[in-house]
């Protein structure tokens, strides 16, 4: 099964949402196997998450979880998996009253199977953090991402792209709270936080990687709003 799911994501990194939901529908419709139904139930789910068909997403996380509880257990890698993708999907969907404790659930049962310094742990951790920023939540935002970039830090190093995209993060978080509160102090950390992550990204990346792309536009359009907010000087 692992080269028809290789195969099939391959079409997602490609933006061939549609070619890799047909492999996965194909292949779900053929296998009487449950655990690969699960799988490929989840994975159908990615494609159609990664097209931004999220309702669609939605009914079929919430059909993965179910078997996937059923089959593994609610604590099985797997089903936390399910779990958290549901969750972010909840949050695409502005849907925050299912996303939060969603991500909650997941985090509880994280830190007590597998320990708050695993990767899917802080995940999910990120995952509550960009709920709670949808929300203008950003005080409890805030120290999550923090954590995160700690984390990032401490088990990646200052130049890996996860911890440059932590560190993105916490500075879009920053321009975020600037513009809320026209607090140019804020503005001053995002810029900075943004220039380190820019100028690592460019060299250890390159300019036009996709996520130093992301960063710099973030940082633009953070820029441009602070001109908005606090006027030219």
């Amino acid at each position: 099964m692992g080269g028809i799911t290789d195969y099939g994501f391959t079409y997602i990194k490609l933006g061939r949402h549609d070619d890799a939901a047909a492999i996965f529908e194909h292949f779900l419709s053929t296998t009487d196997d449950s655990e690969n139904q699960c799988n490929f139930l989840l994975n159908l789910a990615v494609s159609h998450r990664a097209a931004r068909r999220f309702v669609e997403a939605e009914r079929l996380y919430l059909q993965c979880l179910e078997m996937s509880r059923r089959l593994l257990g609610l604590e099985h890698a797997d089903t936390l998996k399910c779990m958290n993708s549901l969750a972010v999907t909840y949050r695409e969907l502005k849907k925050f009253d299912l996303s939060e404790p969603l991500f909650l659930q997941v985090i509880e049962i994280s830190r007590r199977v597998i320990g708050e310094n695993h990767t899917d742990t802080q995940a999910a951790c990120v995952g509550l953090a960009n709920c709670y920023r949808d929300q203008g939540r950003f005080s409890d935002a805030e120290p999550l991402y923090l954590s995160s970039l700690e984390f990032a830090r401490r088990t990646k190093g200052f130049s890996h792209p996860e911890t440059l995209d932590s560190l993105a993060n916490l500075a879009s978080l920053n321009g975020d709270i600037a513009a809320h509160e026209r607090d140019r102090a804020r503005y001053v950390a995002a810029e900075k936080m943004y220039a380190e992550a820019i100028r690592t990204g460019t060299e250890t990346l390159g300019r036009d990687h996709p996520l130093v792309v992301r960063w710099q536009s973030n940082f633009d359009i953070d820029m441009q709003a602070k001109q908005v907010v606090l006027g030219k000087n």
